[in-house]
C-alpha cells in the first residue's frame, strides 16, 4: 500500500476465507444423500395454488407440492410473480471480479483481503493470483451477468492509486449478481398473502454463503413445522419475514 495515499487502515488478523466451492459441493452432496434432486436447465413457467397444494409447470414437466419455497436468487421476484405472488420490490445488482498477475512480491500469498472503507473496491490473493473487485452494485434485470469493462477498470485504476499494482495484460473477468431487499435485510419464511404455503429464502445481498448455514436451519424449520433454531427468536422473525413489505 502506499504511505502517501492511505491514511489509516484497520488490521484483523483472524479473518478467515472461504473456501466457496468446496462449500458448496458439500451442500449439494448432502442434498442428494437425503433424498434431494437436482434438475438444471429447467425454466419455471408458472405455479397455481390450490387447497391440495401446489401444481408447478416448468419448461419440461408439471410437479404437485404442498410447499413452494422460492430460493430464485435475482429471479425470486418473477418467480414469485408467476406463481400468483406479489413480488416484493427485490433487486438485483451487479458485481464485477477479475484475476490478474500478482506482484513479484515474495510475501505475496500471505496478503490480507484488502477492502476500502467505502467499499469501492477491494482485492486479495487467489489461487495463486490476485483477485480484484470495483465492489459496483449496478441496478440490472436478473439475467446471466457478464462483467463490466468499465466499472473493472474503474476499479483497477482505484487500486492502483492507493497500491503498487499494475495490470498488464487483460485480466479474466466474471461478474454476479446480488439481490438486495429495499431494506437490505434477507427475507426468509412464509408469505402469509399466499396462505403460508409460499416461502421466501432469498434477497441475502453479498452474504448468501456465510449466512447460509444459519439461514438454511431457520428456512428448513418454518418449511417442516420443526422447533425453530435457538437463535431464531421474535426480533429476527420480524426482520426477515415478507410480511414487512406487504
Amino acid at each position: 500500500l502506499r504511505s502517501d495515499r492511505i491514511a489509516w487502515g484497520l488490521h484483523d488478523p483472524v479473518a478467515a476465507d472461504m473456501d466457496v466451492d468446496l462449500l458448496q459441493q458439500t451442500y449439494l452432496r448432502r442434498l442428494r444423500h437425503h433424498g434431494g434432486h437436482i434438475s438444471c436447465e429447467e425454466a419455471f413457467v408458472a405455479g397455481v395454488s390450490s387447497a391440495a397444494g401446489w401444481r408447478v409447470k416448468t419448461s419440461q414437466r408439471e410437479l404437485t407440492c404442498a410447499v413452494l419455497v422460492n430460493a430464485a436468487g435475482a429471479w425470486a421476484d418473477d418467480v414469485a410473480f408467476k406463481a400468483g405472488v406479489a413480488p416484493l420490490g427485490l433487486q438485483p445488482k451487479r458485481r464485477t471480479a477479475a484475476l490478474i498477475e500478482p506482484p513479484a512480491d515474495p510475501a505475496f500469498p500471505t496478503w490480507p483481503a484488502v477492502l476500502d472503507v467505502e467499499e469501492r473496491f477491494y482485492f486479495k490473493p487467489d489461487a495463486g493470483l490476485l483477485l480484484v473487485s470495483p465492489a459496483e452494485e449496478t441496478d440490472v434485470e436478473p439475467h446471466d451477468a457478464q462483467a463490466d469493462d468499465l466499472a473493472l477498470a474503474e476499479g483497477i485504476e482505484r487500486i492502483s492509486a492507493v497500491a503498487d499494482i499494475q495490470v498488464t495484460r487483460a485480466p479474466r473477468a466474471w461478474a454476479g449478481l446480488r439481490t438486495f431487499a429495499p431494506d437490505r435485510i434477507p427475507v426468509i419464511g412464509p408469505d402469509s398473502a399466499a396462505g403460508g404455503r409460499f416461502h421466501w429464502v432469498a434477497a441475502q445481498g453479498g452474504y448468501g454463503i456465510q449466512t447460509a448455514p444459519a439461514a438454511a436451519r431457520l428456512a428448513a424449520a418454518m418449511v417442516g413445522g420443526g422447533p425453530l433454531p435457538d437463535f431464531a427468536d421474535r426480533t429476527l422473525l420480524d426482520a426477515l419475514a415478507p410480511g414487512r413489505f406487504r
